[in-house]
């Protein structure tokens, strides 16, 4: 009977300490880098501010954030924004933006920062940016296997309900584990 008592105290008490993150596809890329979609209720920016620590909120969407409930948590929200064309439309993927968004969250996580970042749905965009980061992480430097790096890529994209619809994307993201040394500025260091 002690034990059983003791069990229900400890599993609310760790119940407890777990708080659900209110953002739809969230997840940590790695530590203190952030991933998940856009922010809408003051609830989202709290638990960045609150309980990750965030620092910048980094929005890949054509609309920026709401600057006042950026103000409001003391962030700073950077928008660089990045149209995705659907199938049928020219492709059109800035890649200049997308690296300026790479290079900002690489140079704020050097200088201590935490950064959340962001499209609408945290699908496509982010998926890319956070592919991005975790080729560099994983590869850059290193000896890896490139059909275990694709196939921990492709988990996450996967994972985080990346649309079949951007093979274009896709494929450009394989040719960065494929092709790294073709892809260089994925293993430079931010300005």
């Amino acid at each position: 009977m002690i034990f059983s008592c003791l069990g229900l105290f400890f599993s609310r008490f760790i119940a407890a300490a777990i708080v659900q993150p209110p953002i739809p596809n969230f997840g940590q890329v790695e530590p203190g880098i952030y991933r998940g979609a856009t922010l809408s209720k003051d609830n989202q920016y709290r638990f960045l501010k609150e309980n990750l620590g965030a620092d910048d909120i980094v929005d890949l969407r054509l609309k920026p954030d709401n600057q006042d409930s950026c103000r409001a948590w003391s962030l700073n929200c950077e928008n660089f924004p990045i149209r995705l064309s659907f199938p049928g439309e020219d492709a059109v993927f800035n890649w200049k933006i997308f690296k300026k968004a790479f290079f900002f969250t690489l140079s704020e996580r050097a200088a201590g920062r935490r950064v959340y970042f962001h499209c609408k749905k945290g699908s496509d965009r982010t998926g890319a940016l956070a592919a991005a980061l975790l080729i560099r992480e994983k590869a850059c430097g290193r000896d890896f296997n490139p059909d275990e790096l694709w196939s921990e890529v492709e988990s996450q994209l996967k994972q985080h309900h990346f649309h079949p619809v951007f093979i274009f994307l896709k494929k450009d993201i394989r040719s960065w584990v494929y092709h790294l040394d073709e892809n260089p500025w994925l293993c430079q260091e931010p300005n």
